[in-house]
């Protein structure tokens, strides 16, 4: 069952042309300074703890340098610790593979899939070979969305465990304007309105760009 298992982990690192995101969350991890920023573990437990439809994502917003990814990095290390961690991606522009949004959200799809039994690595390479695309609004609709609806529906997300994807640097997904970005933020926006599922909650990063105002601000605790 295991060599099984692992050849369709195999096999799905390949159709989703998975990147490597751990990395950038090691490094950062070696940069936090133990009892920094308690204030801010803080706000974003009492976030955490307190279900409700309207305060799905805690924005972290400031400028570059500001020690945005090292917490992310400490605080999703943390929910991984706790069983709570769905995913977590690291947008970084100086990287063509980190700064593409399609491909990083195959990467957390692949982090998310790999949580859960055999059954649902069957599902989504089902989904994927039956309904192909590239498109961001193509990954986040009919795979991302779609595998945390499927979780849902199989019971693996309950309400009353909130369970989280942290997203990194999402000013860094693609340039302010691109269609790739675009896309991303339009369907963050359309997720949050309806689709997504009520135990999942969204911690991102970014710095304050007009785009990502407008789209979070709605949604984000600030």
């Amino acid at each position: 069952l295991e060599v099984e298992r692992t050849k369709k982990e195999k096999k799905l690192r390949e159709k989703l042309s998975v990147v490597d995101c751990e990395s950038a969350a090691k490094r950062h991890l070696k940069s936090y300074l133990p009892g920094s920023r308690s204030w801010l573990f803080e706000a974003l437990e009492q976030w955490s703890s307190v279900s409700s439809t309207t305060n799905r994502v805690f924005w972290l917003q400031a400028d570059a340098g500001m020690g945005k990814s090292v917490f992310a990095a400490k605080w999703s290390e943390m929910k991984k610790d706790q069983d709570q961690l769905l995913g977590r991606i690291f947008f970084n522009f100086q990287n063509n593979q980190l700064s593409n949004a399609a491909i990083v959200l195959k990467t957390l799809i692949y982090q998310i899939v790999k949580r859960y039994p055999a059954g649902i690595q069957d599902w989504m390479l089902r989904t994927i070979e039956e309904k192909p695309g590239e498109s961001v609004k193509h990954i986040f609709e009919e795979y991302l969305l779609a595998l945390l609806n499927q979780l849902e529906v199989e019971g693996w997300l309950k309400e009353d465990r909130p369970m989280f994807i942290v997203m990194d640097a999402l000013d860094e997904a693609g340039a302010e304007g691109s269609q790739s970005r675009n896309e991303l933020l339009m369907m963050l926006k359309s997720s949050l309105l309806l689709d997504l599922p009520p135990s999942v909650k969204l911690f991102v990063t970014g710095r304050p760009e007009p785009d990502l105002v407008k789209t979070l601000t709605p949604f984000a605790q600030i």
